[in-house]
């Protein structure tokens, strides 16, 4: 007898009509179908909708071989979700599911037919369950075509019609199931590996699949390339499986299952074959050969050792400048002792410093005039970090001159007139303070400065020469800067 795809899809789509009628089963009576290949994904969406609403359509079954249990028809799906609400203490499901038990269907095959039909209605299928459910209506289709039904036409577009895909998507499908290594039909199946990619991959000689599935399993992923670089590495097939002549090596590159992975794993720039000794983009490489790892490796060590070398030469100038720091220091310090006994001042008396700093301690400047330094490392070479106001307060504390703190004179309370004096006379220590109007003699000078619009005073070192304020060798004005008040500085040694 001819058999009727329309006829057979209507049956099963409407499957709740006749004299049917709805059994409450123990939820662990129903047993899976073991053809059943599609996913039992969104669970936990499909249980919150039934726990709200209830389970509005009933699971179709049959009898199983054991007396007492029912293989599910249609409603995989369904009873994992009510198992999800049982397991998470609710009492829904205590007098059963609901379910239409199927009785005296004579042929299997069509009873999987109806479970591939009823489960294709209810869900968006992805392509790898498409192509199995294509392949698995091809067999279903001939196993009643060997019980006695006649199918008119090609088999395929049966499938086709009983899938409700076109001819073109069956064929693609077809050829990702049949043609495709089966470590990469894992990775389809199981929706990592999209429809596009698969067909591209299909194409390439059985040693480039094998290849490429080996590297997926051992990376545990297929997303680490695209379907266009598969196209672009199936253009250059012939170039990875017979590599040019290698130009250091001089003989066939025996590397070249590497090389064509790697074309695959750059998305930017794919390996281009040839020697490996040879590429700029060695050093970076995933898949080296050997002798470019062990080039690689070696200009590495180099690399290393140069840059060792480097932090040893920056450790010993690091050193060799922190020796003068630290005889500077020790320097300023011992001829800062000397007044600091005389004044009578404590260990944890501190030396005067900016306002936002403390100088350092009486007991450290002691320590410095010994040559004890300790860990410190330091920045420069000068003891008595602040301005003009800074030395003012310690030139006080110390009763000695700006001259003495400035190194111009070694006698704490002489000052020189100028750098040509032969002999320093002895004068009267000057009380420091700023000095307003225009200096008398040209030369450096430490201001007290109005820049722009700022009412507050700044602190700057400037000249006066022929009769102006200069700043950087300008004149002031070019940085609206305004003097108003200023303290002679001594000469650059």
């Amino acid at each position: 007898m001819a058999f009727d795809i329309a006829s057979v899809l209507k049956n099963v789509s409407a499957p709740d009509t006749g004299a049917e009628q709805i059994e409450y089963l123990p939820i662990d009576s129903l047993l899976p179908d073991p053809n059943n290949f599609y996913l039992l994904d969104g669970l936990e969406e499909l249980a919150a909708n039934i726990e709200l609403i209830g389970l509005q359509q009933p699971l179709r079954v049959r009898p199983a071989e054991d007396k007492g249990f029912y293989t599910i028809v249609s409603g995989h799906r369904r009873k994992a979700a009510c198992m999800m609400i049982r397991d998470g203490g609710s009492d829904m499901f205590d007098r059963g599911v609901p379910c239409i038990v199927e009785r005296g269907e004579a042929s299997a095959a069509l009873r999987e037919l109806r479970l591939i039909y009823a489960n294709s209605a209810t869900r968006v299928m992805s392509a790898a369950e498409l192509s199995k459910q294509a392949e698995r209506v091809e067999m279903l289709l001939y196993t009643l075509k060997d019980e006695g039904m006649e199918f008119p036409g090609r088999m395929r577009d049966h499938v086709a019609e009983a899938c409700k895909v076109s001819k073109t998507k069956l064929a693609r499908l077809h050829a990702i199931r049949s043609r495709l290594d089966p470590m990469l039909l894992q990775f389809f199946d199981r929706g990592e590996l999209s429809e596009t990619s698969a067909y591209e991959l299909q194409k390439l000689p059985a040693e480039a699949q094998k290849l490429i599935g080996e590297r997926c399993e051992k990376r545990g992923s297929a997303t680490w390339f695209f379907s266009w670089q598969v196209e672009k590495a199936a253009a250059n097939t012939e170039l990875y499986q017979n590599p040019k002549t290698g130009k250091v090596c001089g003989g066939n590159c025996t590397h070249k299952d590497a090389q064509f992975l790697q074309a695959l794993r750059s998305s930017y720039n794919p390996c281009e074959g040839g020697c490996c000794l040879n590429c700029g983009r060695m050093d970076y490489c995933e898949e080296p050969c050997a002798r470019a790892a062990e080039k690689r490796k070696k200009n590495r060590e180099e690399a290393k050792a140069s840059q060792a070398d480097e932090e040893r030469k920056r450790a010993m100038a690091l050193e060799r400048q922190q020796e003068v720091y630290r005889a500077a220091r020790q320097n300023q310090a011992a001829r800062l002792l000397p007044l600091i006994e005389a004044a009578g001042l404590e260990d944890a008396d501190t030396l005067p410093s900016y306002s936002w700093t403390e100088g350092p301690t009486i007991d450290k400047i002691r320590k410095y005039a010994a040559g004890d330094f300790g860990s410190e490392t330091y920045y420069d070479d000068n003891l008595i970090r602040g301005d003009l106001p800074v030395y003012t307060k310690l030139a006080d504390m110390l009763n000695c001159s700006l001259d003495y703190l400035a190194g111009r004179s070694d006698e704490p309370k002489a000052a020189v007139s100028g750098p040509d004096t032969e002999k320093a006379e002895e004068i009267p220590i000057l009380s420091a303070a700023w000095q307003t109007g225009d200096p008398v003699d040209d030369g450096r000078y430490f201001c007290r400065v109005l820049i722009g619009e700022d009412e507050r005073p700044h602190e700057q070192r400037m000249e006066w020469r022929a009769g102006g304020w200069r700043v950087f060798g300008d004149p002031a004005d070019k940085y609206q800067m305004q003097v108003v008040a200023w303290w002679p500085l001594p000469p650059e040694i």
